[in-house]
């Protein structure tokens, strides 16, 4: 069994933990504020990976790394914090050691630049249209920098218990843009927690993983339809449509191949699936 860090013990951390723990594996969470609870046995450590004298009391002997940390707040400031400084930190940690750890980093598909509804995957180049995405794509380029079979899984939008954002918009009844096409891209949060929990699997046994991955369900749609959708499932009035005539974004659809021919089967392979979950968790 494999010594696992899971650096940024969030919401996906803590299902990818409960997995791993099920299967024998060695977990510590690794967090800036209190340890939460939960119902299984793991190590956790507080600390701030932009301090580095917090990771004094961090072991340097593990197998494998999680990156998933998220910043305070949603600006460039935080996330240059985390993604330039703390991450170089935490790399340095283990700089040093003859065992050094496989690196799986979770970077988001905000790192592509397509607005016009283009098809993206792992060959599109990465061109990020504003400072968050650039600095996710420079935490990637540091970690394949620092071992090149190090390995980067890039999310689209996570959605899930603890992130229901869309059902929120589709009971406001907001008024949606339909025409262009505004798509959207998602992974339920079991998804994210399965295909990480995959990968590491598949490295244990002598596969040799890809360096990149876009990670996203089989159904790039337009968000109008998902809220139309919703709206209808939980019988509230459909969203008014928005028809733009200049300059309407049409975002972009991401393509999944590589993650499915690696073998990982979806749970939830659209948006239908996953919703579906959730309303029946809550009745």
């Amino acid at each position: 069994m494999a010594k696992i860090l899971i650096a940024g013990y969030g919401d996906v951390g803590m299902c990818l933990a409960k997995r791993l723990t099920k299967n024998g594996h060695h977990v510590t969470g690794l967090r800036r504020n209190a340890v939460p609870t939960s119902d299984f046995e793991m190590k956790m450590i507080t600390a701030d990976i932009t301090a580095p004298k917090t990771l004094q009391k961090l072991d340097n002997d593990f197998d494998q790394v999680f990156f998933m940390v998220a910043p305070d707040s949603r600006d460039e400031t935080h996330y240059q914090a985390v993604y330039d400084e703390g991450l170089g930190h935490l790399l340095n940690h283990f700089s040093n050691q003859a065992h050094k750890p496989h690196w799986i980093f979770i970077s988001s598909t905000r790192v592509y630049g397509a607005t016009e509804g283009q098809w993206v995957d792992e060959s599109t180049p990465a061109s990020p249209k504003d400072a968050i995405g650039a600095c996710l794509l420079s935490g990637e380029k540091k970690v394949l920098s620092h071992a090149p079979d190090n390995t980067i899984v890039r999310f689209s939008g996570i959605y899930g218990p603890a992130r229901t954002r869309l059902l929120r918009l589709a009971k406001e009844g907001m008024t949606v843009q339909s025409r262009p096409p505004y798509y959207t891209n998602r992974i339920h949060r079991d998804d994210c927690a399965g295909f990480l929990e995959y990968l590491l699997q598949a490295r244990l046994s002598g596969q040799k993983l890809a360096n990149c991955y876009v990670a996203s369900d089989d159904a790039p749609v337009p968000q109008f339809d998902v809220i139309s959708w919703l709206a209808e499932q939980m019988g509230v009035p459909a969203p008014q449509p928005q028809v733009i005539e200049k300059g309407g974004k049409q975002n972009k659809r991401c393509r999944n191949d590589r993650m499915k021919s690696s073998g990982y089967a979806l749970q939830y392979p659209s948006y239908q699936e996953g919703y579906r979950a959730l309303f029946e968790s809550t009745v």
